[in-house]
């Protein structure tokens, strides 16, 4: 069924299932003729349709993706390993009662649904790297308890682990409301509960608002009131998104999983008993991401894809939120935004460990001198980039050495103040690279400073000369400029274009470090 492209379906659109998935009809045709195969069969696979026989008339039917646009129908088939002859699922009659008895049941909650996918959220964190197109690798780690929480009843350390990531993630991605990815729990049949999971989202948004001054308690509330959310609303039909067109254009909620961090409750064994298969009863709620968490004994493990979050940035997650769990039963009643989720050699590390940037350097030079020594190594290498321009070590050192000799020839001497009024610009670097050069002290002046306050900086100085362009000779004023030298850098034929591009000796002028 169409309503059309801008208008909403609220009765659902046909589908077909292929192997594991649930392709849109877009459009069926009837012929006027009927085959002698048995019903579901292909008869014929062009680009754009297939021929199906049926128990009456054989049909014509074409296909459309998540966002709506027709799909290649011939790579559909290859895609799903399916040839003229195969046979498509037919629904047996305890599957097709047991689909129409839960979409019946889910009909009704599907504005909320509605209202809560058109504030999709991705939540990222960190650790997350941004390669989302590489290839999915996705690894489980191994069934996890946390010590602090052994005296709590199973159901309770099912409750701290789930409040406990909530907490964690608030803090860790800056964000306060957070959507993730929950796996509900379906009252489905066995016999029906493959082809219902097609026909059923089997990932709905959780949404928590978290506030960090709260204490845990007030935090477990919220998540609580969510939970009773989540179990009364279930899940909605899994055509949902196509079928209302302001969902539809959520280009993320066209993937069965658009959440990349999802919790998922296990409530039957855990994954210990179910053994050690690396996918055995995976039910992944995240893209990324995934908490499952076991009712029955509080025990956990993360599944997570290893091309986008390293398995040791996993092991960094546990032991954050160990310390956070350690501390909520310590201390319950600290607001959670305080909880210091650092191991101590984490914290040592990133405090201690990063900041030790002391590095040998030749001292007994010049910061100019290093500059130069720079020069020589890389004469060519980009050393200046400005509104699309770019100026190489060679041409900005020669440049410098110009307009040094030039300050030279007019008196400058060491550590002699020297102003420079210009706006951000390579004539910027210039400048200050001649003024050390020369031997003299440059004094900042920022031209967007009130005109008072650069009088001020002047007055206090009393620089003889001032390096300015157009806008500092603006911003200084001619008062302020009277009886001080004037060197314009924005000059069309500068005083200094003669002199030298060689570099002033520094020992002759007496120049050295402090």
């Amino acid at each position: 069924m169409d309503f059309g492209t801008n208008y909403p379906n609220p009765l659902g659109i046909p589908k077909v299932i292929l192997v594991d998935d649930l392709v849109a009809v877009k459009r069926l045709k009837v012929l006027d003729r009927c085959s002698d195969e048995l019903p579901g069969s292909l008869l014929g696979i062009h680009r754009w349709h297939w021929r199906v026989a049926t128990a009456t008339q054989d049909v014509d039917v074409w296909f459309s993706g998540p966002d709506g646009e027709s799909i290649d129908a011939s790579a559909l088939a290859k895609h799903h390993g399916l040839d003229i002859g195969d046979r498509l699922h037919i629904f047996g009659v305890e599957q097709a009662s047991s689909i129409t008895s839960e979409l019946e049941m889910l009909a009704v909650q599907e504005s909320f649904w509605r209202q809560r996918l058109s504030g999709f959220r991705s939540l990222q964190l960190p650790f997350f790297s941004s390669s989302a197109l590489a290839m999915t690798k996705w690894q489980s780690s191994s069934e996890n308890a946390f010590s602090a929480l052994a005296e709590l009843a199973p159901i309770e350390r099912m409750v701290h682990i789930v409040v406990g990531w909530l907490i964690y993630l608030a803090r860790i991605s800056g964000e306060s409301e957070l959507q993730l990815g929950w796996s509900p729990t379906l009252n489905v049949s066995g016999v029906a509960s493959e082809a219902t999971g097609l026909h059923i989202a089997a990932v709905v948004p959780m949404k928590i608002v978290v506030d960090l001054d709260d204490a845990f308690a007030e935090v477990r509330r919220t998540v609580e009131t969510e939970f009773a959310l989540l179990r009364a609303h279930k899940s909605f039909a899994g055509d949902l998104v196509a079928r209302y067109p302001a969902l539809k254009n959520i280009e993320a909620l066209r993937s069965r999983c658009p959440w990349p961090i999802g919790i998922t409750i296990r409530e039957g064994a855990s994954s210990h008993e179910l053994g050690s298969a690396p996918n055995s009863g995976i039910l992944r709620s995240g893209n990324v991401l995934t908490l499952e968490v076991c009712s029955l004994d509080g025990s956990f493990r993360w599944h997570f894809d290893r091309s986008r979050l390293a398995p040791e940035n996993v092991e960094r997650i546990t032991q954050h939120l160990e310390k956070l769990l350690g501390a909520v039963m310590a201390e319950p009643r600290q607001p959670v935004g305080r909880i210091d989720i650092l191991p101590a050699a984490e914290r040592r590390y990133l405090l201690e460990e990063l900041n030790r940037t002391e590095a040998a350097y030749p001292s007994e030079r010049c910061i100019h001198e290093l500059f130069e020594a720079q020069v020589r190594r890389a004469p060519e290498a980009v050393a200046l980039v400005h509104e699309g321009g770019e100026l190489g070590y060679g041409e900005l050192n020669a440049r410098a050495n110009r307009l040094a000799h030039y300050l030279i020839a007019l008196g400058v001497r060491p550590d002699q103040p020297v102003g420079i009024c210009v706006e951000r610009s390579a004539a910027m670097v210039v400048g200050l690279l001649a003024i050390l050069k020369a031997g003299g002290a440059y004094v900042p002046l920022d031209a967007a400073y009130p005109g008072a306050r650069l009088q001020q900086i002047l007055g206090e100085a009393a620089p003889r000369l001032v390096l300015a362009d157009g806008a500092g000779r603006a911003a200084l004023g001619g008062e302020a400029l009277a009886g001080v030298g004037l060197v314009e850098l924005e000059a069309q034929s500068p005083a200094w274009a003669g002199q030298p591009s060689s570099d002033p000796d520094a020992r002759a002028l007496g120049l050295g470090p402090l």
